[in-house]
């Protein structure tokens, strides 16, 4: 008899929490905000079945990132009151500057790929709130100038609604923030998204005006902007900081294929945890120039020869701005590139040569001909750009003048778009001279 009154009492307590567990009051912090119960409107908090698997809430109140929670959710949770605090935006601070950023896709509730439109509207609004996106046809493309964070998002639930003449749409954004250098999600976050501009529309612009609502949710938090922030790099030009490297003797060439013949053994392939890039030889006891972008971030960086033979090498200084790098190997009696800064080895005209490792590694040490196109400022910064071909991996290798053998550049990037070719960009030498303050003696 005790045992059945314990089983009673038993399913009398699970019932009861069973009952509750179905029916849950929401309210929304702070004060003022909106309860929207799938896609309408509420002033005071409000009751869900929790067994109702396809309605979700959301909390809103503008200057606040929208915020929601599935019925679903809810019924796991075993609550009979839940409040959705809201957090009210984090702007970017004054001067805040972004690391390059690319949005990959949307998904849709049913698996589906987002159109191209829509990520396009997605990738607009990361950057008119500050952010530096990138992307094809958007800036310089190639294995070194792939973006440092790859942000994709899955609209988990979406809900649709009449409302005066228009509609009002709700939705749930689950984003995922991938680390290139790192090569995984360094952080995820769901925002919630609503709009109900009362216009005579299609509800495709509303569902973007929605999606936009989840966006600012993700653009304006604190830890989002701290893991993709640029951090401020000041880098002190003074004697004290100069590094001293021995000044290599300048050859005279009889030809160009002698220039070719000389330098091909002074660059290398630069070999890190999560790829591949280019390098050159700028003193006799293992000093590698590079770019930034090469070398950032990774856990191990070698450097391998022409003919097979490597060194691990440690990052010395490094400028993320500027985008160059200088990095040792270990020995001496390596054979150095000669380094020139003046303005008349790189006027428009000049024939040059660009050496590097073009997308693998067996490709090490590919030589392309070319001009010096013309010098463009992009982004604030000065480069040279030419019609040498340039492919992923090139990066951080050298442009040299074929009429003296003197490296007038570190090949940076190239611009990859449909119909467009020939469009190359070198860093000039006197950058990395300069900002990575080297002293020549």
């Amino acid at each position: 008899m005790k045992i059945l009154n314990r089983l009673i009492l038993s399913f009398l307590i699970l019932s009861s929490f069973s009952s509750i567990a179905q029916t849950v009051k929401i309210d929304a912090l702070p004060a003022g905000a909106e309860i929207i119960e799938n896609s309408s409107r509420n002033s005071r908090a409000v009751k869900i079945n929790t067994k109702d698997s396809r309605t979700a809430v959301l909390g809103f109140l503008p200057g606040y990132a929208t915020q929601g929670i599935m019925a679903s959710e809810l019924k796991t949770k075993g609550v009979s009151d839940y409040t959705i605090k809201l957090n009210k935006y984090s702007k970017p601070s004054k001067g805040f500057a972004s690391k390059k950023i690319e949005f990959a896709k949307l998904t849709s509730p049913s698996g589906g790929d987002a159109n191209a439109e829509i990520n396009t509207f997605i990738s607009n609004n990361i950057a008119t709130a500050g952010y530096t996106v990138v992307g094809s046809n958007k800036i310089f493309s190639g294995k070194s100038d792939v973006a440092d964070f790859a942000v994709g998002g899955e609209m988990t639930w979406v809900n649709s609604g009449t409302a005066g003449r228009g509609f009002q749409v709700s939705v749930l954004i689950h984003w995922s923030v991938f680390s290139v250098a790192k090569e995984n999600i360094v952080y995820e976050i769901t925002t919630g998204g609503f709009s109900d501009s009362r216009q005579k529309s299609a509800i495709s612009e509303e569902l973007k005006l929605a999606i936009a609502d989840a966006v600012n949710g993700l653009v304006y938090d604190p830890k989002f902007q701290e893991i993709v922030g640029k951090k401020s790099e000041t880098v002190s030009i003074n004697a004290q900081d100069a590094i001293s490297i021995n000044k290599p003797t300048l050859k005279k060439f009889e030809s160009y294929s002698a220039v070719v013949k000389e330098s091909i053994g002074s660059v290398v392939t630069v070999k890190t945890n999560f790829g591949i890039g280019s390098g050159f030889i700028i003193s006799d006891n293992g000093y590698v120039l590079t770019n930034h972008h090469v070398i950032n971030s990774a856990e191990k960086v070698e450097v391998v020869f022409e003919n097979g033979f490597s060194f691990e090498a440690k990052i010395v200084r490094s400028n993320e701005d500027k985008d160059v790098a200088l990095i040792k190997i270990s020995g001496s009696g390596f054979k150095p590139l000669v380094l020139n800064a003046s303005d008349a080895l790189n006027s428009t005209g000049t024939e040059v040569i660009a050496i590097g490792t073009p997308e693998n590694i067996k490709l090490g040490q590919t030589v392309t001909k070319g001009i010096i196109s013309g010098k463009r400022e992009i982004d604030e910064k000065i480069y040279l750009q030419t019609d040498v071909a340039i492919n992923s991996g090139n990066s951080g290798g050298p442009l040299i003048n074929t009429s003296t053998g003197e490296v007038i550049g570190i090949v940076a990037a190239k611009i990859k778009a449909k119909g467009v070719e020939g469009l190359g960009f070198a860093i000039p030498i006197a950058e990395a001279i300069k900002y990575l303050n080297l002293k020549f003696e």
